[in-house]
């Protein structure tokens, strides 16, 4: 039998990088941070369990992340958020812009600060997405997006189609 003799830096240096290994297959494992987001009342429609499922791994130029939340998602550490399952909103005199016939109205009243919140209008269950002020390409990630909630039926539209400004 040949004997190999192994000095000890190379013994060392080969636990490190073992316990450093194992340290990202566990935090992989665990799905790294993970976010919780306020569930909708009706998460659990079967619209939103067929939305969930064909959401993308990437949304204006954002990774998705681990959602705790029933019904929802996120990408890019929050800066762009989508709940499904609401309550379809009443006729309102917020704007509303129609994004390849998916009709969305942008929610004046919760769109203060470094957020814009839009929401379906005239499908139900509704579908809610927050974006940050940081987000380039909105225009693009809601022409993904109404992409997905199309298959919701639309029951009803918007009153008027006065087009919001900068979104």
């Amino acid at each position: 039998m040949v004997g190999v003799r192994v000095g000890r830096g190379a013994v060392v240096a080969a636990a490190v990088a073992l316990v450093g290994v194992v340290g990202i297959l566990v935090w992989r494992g665990a799905g790294g941070p993970s976010f919780d987001v306020e569930r909708a009342p009706r998460a659990d429609a079967p619209e939103c369990a067929r939305l969930l499922e064909r959401l993308p791994d990437e949304l204006a130029g954002r990774g998705r992340e681990d959602v705790r939340t029933e019904g929802a998602a996120v990408w890019g550490a929050g800066d762009v958020v989508l709940r499904c399952g609401l309550r379809p909103p009443p006729p309102s005199v917020d704007p509303c812009v129609a994004v390849d016939d998916v009709e969305w109205l942008l929610l004046e009243a919760r769109s203060q600060g470094d957020r814009k919140v839009l929401l379906t209008y005239g499908r139900d269950p509704a579908v809610e997405v927050s974006l940050s002020q940081g987000v380039a390409g909105v225009d693009a990630a809601l022409i993904d997006l109404s992409r997905l909630v199309k298959p919701i039926r639309q029951r009803g539209e918007c009153i008027g189609e006065d087009e919001p400004e900068g979104l």
